[in-house]
C-alpha cells in the first residue's frame, strides 16, 4: 500500500510540475531559443519523473522514517474542459498528500487559460491547444504533457 501511495504521489507530483510549467510566465526569448528551453524542458521533465519514480521506489523498499518538509500555500489552476476530470484527479491526489495546500480549478476554456497565466490570475494554464506565437512572445512558455 506503501508503495502504491508512494508511486501516485511520485505520479502527481510529476504531472503537477508539468503543468505548472505548461503556461509559466518566463522571460521573451526568440523562437529558436524557445524551442530549444522546450526540448531541455520536457527532457528534464521526463528525468525528473524516472528520477521521483526510483527515489519512490527506493523509500518505499526501505521504509525511511524521514519526513519531507510540508507544502502550503494557494496554487490557481485555470482552463481547459477537456483536462476537467485528469486535472481534478490530480488535485485530489495531491491535496490528500498535501493539506496545507489549497488547490483550486476553473475550467472555462483553453484561451481562458493562457489569458489567465499571461495576465498573472492564474499560476497554472492548463491548454488542450498549442501557444501562437503572439503567446509566446508575450512570456508564456509552452511544455507539452
Amino acid at each position: 500500500m506503501k508503495n502504491r501511495r508512494s508511486r501516485i504521489l511520485a505520479l502527481v507530483g510529476a504531472c503537477i510540475l508539468a503543468m505548472g510549467t505548461l503556461t509559466a510566465c518566463g522571460s521573451e526569448e526568440t523562437n529558436a531559443s524557445t524551442s530549444q528551453a522546450q526540448s531541455s524542458a520536457q527532457e528534464s521533465s521526463a528525468a525528473e519523473t524516472t528520477s521521483s519514480e526510483a527515489a519512490s521506489t527506493e523509500a518505499a523498499s526501505t521504509e525511511a522514517s524521514t519526513e519531507t518538509a510540508a507544502l502550503s500555500g494557494s496554487i490557481q489552476m485555470v482552463g481547459s474542459t477537456s483536462m476537467e476530470k485528469f486535472a481534478n484527479a490530480l488535485i485530489e491526489a495531491f491535496m490528500a498528500e498535501n493539506p496545507d495546500v489549497n488547490v483550486t480549478a476553473e475550467f472555462v476554456g483553453s484561451g481562458a487559460g493562457i489569458e489567465a497565466v499571461t495576465n498573472g490570475t492564474a499560476d497554472i494554464g492548463n491548454s488542450s491547444r498549442s501557444l501562437t506565437d503572439d503567446e509566446k512572445a508575450a512570456g508564456v512558455v509552452e511544455n507539452i504533457v
